[in-house]
């Protein structure tokens, strides 16, 4: 993924461009690490720390000027049920579930990610030829004319009923 956009967004000084741009990128359901790192930069130039802390925890990028953001977003998080901590990051990395541990712990804050932990990065499977299933809507529109029809056909038998017994009643 290129940034070239956001780089131009930046050196305009428009910050919320740059951070518009890469908000978008950020639903595509793959991980893109430089993705969240350029995105925690944004972020940390716009001063919000807590939201840079956790970009930038995510990337795995420990460099020493992203350390008081990441620890500002850690002092907020509780780590001790992973599964929840990961609750709290971005959907690309929540899919992870079977990395719940090694995120939340002592060495990926330290470290970042690890090349056995990358390569244990699950990529989303999609099925490009299978169509997402729909509802019969058909069927269940059929259904509802039919009831209304019946009903209305109950009525009319009815008030047929009701006006032959009152014509009835008045001629005799």
């Amino acid at each position: 993924m290129t940034f070239e956009t956001v780089d131009q967004a930046i050196s305009e000084k428009k910050l919320w461009r740059a951070k518009e741009i890469l908000q978008g990128r950020l639903s595509h359901p793959d991980v893109d690490l430089a993705l969240f790192q350029k995105y925690g930069e944004v972020l940390l130039e716009m001063n919000d720390l807590i939201e840079a802390g956790r970009m930038l925890f995510c990337s795995g990028a420990r460099d020493e000027r992203f350390r008081e953001a990441i620890t500002i977003f850690l002092s907020r998080s509780n780590r001790r049920q992973p599964q929840r901590f990961l609750a709290q990051l971005p959907s690309s990395i929540r899919r992870q579930r079977h990395l719940a541990e090694f995120i939340a712990s002592p060495e990926f804050e330290r470290d970042g990610w690890t090349a056995t932990q990358l390569s244990r990065l699950a990529p989303l499977q999609t099925h490009v030829s299978t169509r997402p299933y729909q509802r019969p809507h058909r069927l269940t529109s059929a259904l509802f004319i039919a009831v209304i029809v019946c009903v209305l056909a109950l009525s009319l038998s009815g008030l047929y009923t009701t006006i032959s017994f009152a014509v009835r009643t008045l001629t005799e």
